[in-house]
C-alpha cells in the first residue's frame, strides 16, 4: 500500500492516489475501531482458594465494559498458569467473549484440573481483539491474578490399613467398651435391658408404648495411632534417581494426606501427626475439618530434604505418653537407612514402616487415585476444558 501511495505521489497518477486512499481508509478505520473496542475493559476472576490435585474445579471470568457507549465484540482473554516461583508453566487457556455491551458485563466459566500439589497463580496474560476486519490486532494487559493452593491427591485406604490401626487390635482396655451418654452417637430406641442407666430412658416413648424404652448409643472404636511423614532425599543423585525420588515423595504425601483426612472423619479419635521435610511440624488435636484443612495446606507446600529432622518427630511422638499407641511411619527411604542416619530414633524400630520406594508394600495399605484424560494437555499434566456456560448482566 505504501509503495502504491509513493508511486502515486512521485508519478502524480491520480488513479493510484485514489487506490491508495481506498486501501488506507479501511486500515485507519479498523485501527480506530479496535483501539476503541479494547479501551475500558476490566477482567475479574473467581476461583476457589484451595483445591485438590487431580480434581476439576470451576473458574469464572467476568469481563466488564465500563464505556458509556459502544460495545466490544470477539474479545479473547488469555489465562496462563504460573508456578510458585512466578515462572510460567507454559500452559495457557483462551476464553472468547462474543459480545459485551456498553455498561454491562459478561461471564464465562471453564474448568481447570491441576495434577500436582503446590501453590499456583492463574494470571491474565492479555486481552485482544481483531474485530471486525481482522486486519489489525489490538492488545491490552489489565492486571488480574488469582492464587490457588493445590492440596495433595486423595487416594483410598485398604481394609488391611483399617485392621492395622483399629485400637482393639493393640490391647487398649477401653477400646470396645460401651460409651456413656455423652460419648456415643444416638441412633435408635430399644427395650429396657438389665444394667441400663435410668438416664437413657426415653419417657415419652415409654408412656406411649407402655414399656420401658431406652436410647441406644453407638459404640465407637478409638483409633490410637501416631503418624510420621518422613520426606528424605539423597544429596546427590542422577536424573533417574531424581525421578524415582519425586515419585516416592508424591506417593508418601498422598498417602499421609489421605490418612489425615480419614482420621479427621472419625469421632472419638485423637489425631497425632508429624512430618519432617524441608520444614518440621506436629499436631496433637481432636480431629476436625479445620485441622484437616490446616494440615492439607502444609502438605501442599512440603518438599523433601536431605537434612530432614526425623529425630524431632520421634521425640515428639515419644513424649505423648499414650499407652498402646500404634506408630506408623510413611517414608521415602527404608527403615534401615533411616535408623542408620538417625541412631536416636531407635523407638521407631517397632513402628509400621511404609517405604514408598517399594510400591508393592504401599499397595497393601493405600491405593493411589489414577486419572485419565484425553485432553490435549494430558501429557503435560494439566486439563483445561471450557464449558458452554455464559451469563450477561447490566452493570
Amino acid at each position: 500500500m505504501f509503495f502504491i501511495l509513493g508511486g502515486a505521489i512521485i508519478r502524480e497518477v491520480n488513479m493510484l492516489v485514489l487506490l491508495a486512499g481506498m486501501l488506507f481508509g479501511p486500515l485507519l478505520l479498523h485501527w480506530r475501531m479496535v483501539k476503541a473496542s479494547i479501551r475500558g475493559l476490566t477482567v475479574q476472576r473467581s476461583a476457589p482458594a484451595v483445591v485438590t490435585a487431580g480434581q476439576p474445579f470451576q473458574v469464572d471470568m467476568k469481563l466488564t465494559n465500563s464505556r458509556h457507549r459502544l460495545g466490544s465484540w470477539a474479545i479473547k482473554a488469555t489465562d496462563r498458569l504460573l508456578l510458585h516461583d512466578g515462572s510460567s508453566s507454559g500452559l495457557e487457556l483462551d476464553i472468547v467473549f462474543d459480545y459485551v455491551g456498553a455498561q454491562s458485563d459478561s461471564t464465562l466459566s471453564c474448568y481447570w484440573q491441576i495434577p500436582k500439589r503446590g501453590k499456583y497463580s492463574i494470571e491474565l496474560r492479555r486481552i485482544e481483539t481483531s474485530f471486525p476486519l481482522g486486519i489489525l490486532r489490538c492488545f491490552a494487559s489489565p492486571a488480574s491474578q488469582t492464587e490457588i493452593v493445590v492440596m495433595p491427591h486423595q487416594g483410598h485406604l485398604t481394609p488391611q490399613w483399617t485392621n492395622v490401626i483399629e485400637s482393639d487390635h493393640h490391647g487398649l482396655n477401653d477400646a470396645n467398651r460401651r460409651r456413656g451418654y455423652s460419648e456415643g452417637d444416638y441412633y435408635a430406641l430399644r427395650d429396657w435391658r438389665s444394667g441400663d442407666s435410668t438416664r437413657w430412658i426415653h419417657w415419652r416413648t415409654t408412656a406411649r408404648v407402655g414399656d420401658l424404652m431406652v436410647r441406644q448409643f453407638e459404640q465407637q472404636r478409638d483409633r490410637a495411632v501416631g503418624v510420621i511423614l518422613d520426606l528424605h532425599k539423597l544429596e546427590q543423585s542422577d536424573n533417574l534417581a531424581d525421578s524415582n525420588e519425586e515419585l516416592a515423595e508424591e506417593l508418601a504425601v498422598s498417602m499421609a494426606s489421605t490418612i489425615v483426612r480419614d482420621l479427621c472423619q472419625w469421632h472419638g479419635s485423637q489425631l497425632n501427626f508429624s512430618y519432617a521435610g524441608e520444614t518440621q511440624n506436629s499436631w496433637t488435636s481432636v480431629p476436625s475439618r479445620a485441622v484437616d484443612q490446616e494440615i492439607q495446606r502444609e502438605l501442599a507446600m512440603l518438599r523433601s530434604s536431605a537434612g530432614n529432622d526425623l529425630s524431632t518427630c520421634a521425640q515428639w511422638l515419644g513424649g505423648l505418653n499414650h499407652p498402646g499407641l500404634r506408630i506408623v511411619v510413611i517414608s521415602t527411604r527404608s527403615i534401615s537407612d533411616a535408623l542408620d542416619a538417625n541412631p536416636d530414633c531407635s523407638d521407631l524400630s517397632n513402628a509400621l514402616w511404609v517405604d514408598c520406594t517399594d510400591h508393592q508394600q504401599v499397595l497393601r495399605y493405600f491405593r493411589p487415585k489414577t486419572s485419565r484424560s484425553n485432553n490435549k494437555h494430558a501429557e503435560s499434566g494439566i486439563l483445561t476444558t471450557p464449558v458452554f456456560e455464559h451469563t450477561e448482566s447490566m452493570a
